[in-house]
């Protein structure tokens, strides 16, 4: 595997009560992950170390029955490419040339190729109901 060799998580949360049946909490979130150990003739499948910070703020009813949350996920808005597929992209299916004899396979292939990365900051809201007994 190119995996990277070291990853950690770290989780933190903070709450307190605010008036008599509501909780105010501040969660956080790091992920970390260390430089991955590329493929020596594919130069674009290394990756260098990088870190995710999520935040939730929120409140919540202390017995579990609602929660609301304001978030940022990827707060520092952390960019990477996780992988990348340099062979060329068939476009289409191959189909057989028959002018030539129908000998030869033909396909159509691009110079572009796939990649993955992490997803962008982004900002948001939950809200959450139990129904029934929890």
């Amino acid at each position: 595997a190119q995996e990277a060799p070291f990853g950690m998580s770290v989780h933190g949360e903070y709450n307190q009560p605010v008036g008599n049946h509501m909780d105010a909490y501040l969660r956080g979130l790091f992920s970390y992950k260390g430089s991955s150990i590329g493929d020596p003739i594919n130069r674009y499948d290394s990756v260098k170390s990088y870190g995710i910070l999520n935040v939730f703020l929120g409140l919540r009813e202390p017995d579990g029955a609602w929660d609301v949350s304001l978030f940022a996920k990827n707060l520092l808005n952390t960019y990477r490419y996780t992988t990348a597929d340099t062979s060329s992209g068939l476009v289409g299916a191959p189909y057989v040339n028959v002018a030539a004899g129908g000998t030869s396979v033909t396909d159509s292939r691009t110079n572009y190729f796939g990649v993955a990365s992490i997803a962008p900051r982004e900002f948001g809201i939950t809200a959450r109901m139990a129904f029934g007994s929890r």
